[in-house]
Formats: structure tokens, C-alpha cells, sequence
């Protein structure tokens, strides 16, 4: 069915891909992990595996604070393949942290797309310059992307159409307040607020369970695909969206438990998500 590397992935403690990896550094080689995050705009390495010397440029991260780094090109190795591409290098204190892992950084949506990668979360692998044949016995949901590059599907909240991101590097479900609809936001417990991290920045939220439907390609409302999951709601701030893109303001934003639970499979090379 495939004719492509296959590269198998493990799940940190909260749920989030990482992949085994090495960067040559100089004479040296590290050795360690990169997390997979389809919802990074760029590849992200720690600033102390790799030269210093590039140009300066700076990300955005998920409560809209800027992060400066420096843009690099880092030649890595995952599996049989070698890899050359441009990451951003930042402090090693910004990097997200893992018990038991050296991690690298992050490979982004860019590395996604360019190697067409065929991203299986619930067998844990990927497979790289993925030629696959369609899933007959599968649902078909189109992928559109951001300017930024990020996957959107759509999706219908309270009877409208809401644009929704699909990110591997997000452990949990994000909804704003506005896909409720008419209806007043009563969270389903009243335990203490969670709290979202993303490189440093913080956002707080309660949960709240949401039924949704998942539009199909070529396919009309009826035969939409229907769940019911528990969402974080951001609760600080006039939070009413995570994003605007063109004109579409982006409300929800779907994890990687979700896509394991579910047992998505996110196909690159044909911007795709294959659905059960």
C-alpha cells in the first residue's frame, strides 16, 4: 500500500508525538527527540545544538507574545532518512520539556507538507513521501491550510460552520466562547482552571463537553460524522477566537488525543484526513 519509509513515534506522558532524531552539530552528533506539531508554522531547534549564526527573526506563540530567535539550517537524520532544513533557535529555557527525553525541538507543518507525510497517530508511525491509496472503507475530510500554512477542516458547532485546526502538538481540545451559540457557557465542573502552556505563555480554561460535526468532502450535512468531546474554553481575557486568516476567524482547535482516540489518519500528500 505504501511505497515510502516508515518511522515509528512514541506518545510522551500528556499524549504528544516526539520522534527519535539526530542533528549533526559540528563534529558532534546529538542525539534525541523532535516533537511533531502539524500547528507550528516553523521548525524550532534548541540554540545550543546547532550554530549561531544566522538571521534574526521571532515567532508568535499561542497567547500572541513574540519570541525572537535565530534562523538556521540544521541537518538532522530520522531513521534511514537526512534531512536539511531551516529552524528557528531559541533558548533552551523556552523549549517544552519531557521527563526522560532530550528534546531537539520541533518539526512543523513545512516538513510535513514537503516530505508528504502520511501521519498515522493511534499505529504510532509515519510514513515519509507516503504514495497512498485511498482508505476505501474511510470517511474523506478535506484539509485547507492558513496563510501561515496550518491544517483547517470545517466543522459545525450549534448549527454553524466553524473552522477548526488540527495539531498534533496540542495534548487537548480548544473551544471560544462564540460556538456556544445563544447559549450562556456552563462549564460541566467546577474543579480549579487548567492552565495551557506554549512556550511560556499561559492561558487559563475550564471544560466544557460540546457535540460537533465534522463536514465530509463532497458530502451534504446529512452524512457528516458526529461527536461529542470535552473541550478546554479559554476563560482570561476577551478570548473570541484563536486566529484570523483572511477573514475566517478560527474558534476551535482539535488535539492529538482526539485524532488517536478517533484513529485519524492525517495524509500530506494529499491534504487529506482519512476518518473512521
Amino acid at each position: 500500500m505504501f511505497n515510502s519509509s516508515e518511522n515509528k513515534f512514541i506518545l510522551t506522558e500528556e499524549g504528544l508525538p516526539i520522534i527519535e532524531a539526530s542533528i549533526q552539530f559540528e563534529q558532534n552528533i546529538r542525539h534525541g527527540y523532535f516533537y511533531l506539531d502539524t500547528c507550528s508554522s516553523i521548525n524550532i531547534v534548541d540554540e545550543s545544538f546547532v550554530n549561531s549564526n544566522g538571521l534574526e527573526s521571532s515567532f508568535r506563540g499561542l497567547a500572541d507574545s513574540s519570541n525572537k530567535a535565530t534562523v538556521t539550517n540544521v541537518r538532522f537524520r530520522v531513521g534511514d532518512n537526512y534531512f536539511e532544513e531551516k529552524f528557528h533557535a531559541i533558548r533552551k529555557k523556552s523549549m517544552p520539556k519531557e521527563d526522560g527525553y532530550s528534546i531537539l525541538g520541533i518539526l512543523g507543518i513545512g516538513f510535513m507538507n514537503k516530505n508528504k507525510i502520511l501521519y498515522n497517530n493511534y499505529q504510532q508511525v509515519i510514513y515519509m513521501n507516503s504514495n497512498s491509496e485511498l482508505f476505501d472503507s474511510r470517511s474523506v475530510i478535506k484539509m485547507e491550510y492558513t496563510n501561515a500554512g496550518l491544517p483547517l477542516i470545517k466543522t459545525v458547532f450549534d448549527g454553524k460552520e466553524q473552522w477548526c485546526l488540527v495539531d498534533t502538538g496540542a495534548a487537548f481540545n480548544i473551544a471560544c466562547e462564540p460556538v456556544f451559540g445563544d447559549y450562556t457557557f456552563q462549564p460541566i465542573t467546577h474543579d480549579e482552571a487548567n492552565m495551557l502552556w506554549s512556550f511560556g505563555d499561559k492561558i487559563m480554561t475550564l471544560p466544557a463537553g460540546l457535540d460537533f460535526s465534522v463536514i465530509l468532502d463532497g458530502e451534504d450535512k446529512t452524512h457528516n460524522i458526529h461527536y461529542h468531546e470535552e473541550f478546554s474554553v479559554p476563560v482570561c481575557g476577551d478570548k473570541k477566537y484563536l486566529d484570523v486568516d483572511s477573514g475566517r476567524e478560527i474558534r476551535v482547535l482539535l488535539g492529538n488525543d482526539f485524532l488517536r482516540r478517533h484513529q485519524w489518519i492525517m495524509d500530506f500528500g494529499n491534504n487529506v484526513i482519512y476518518a473512521k
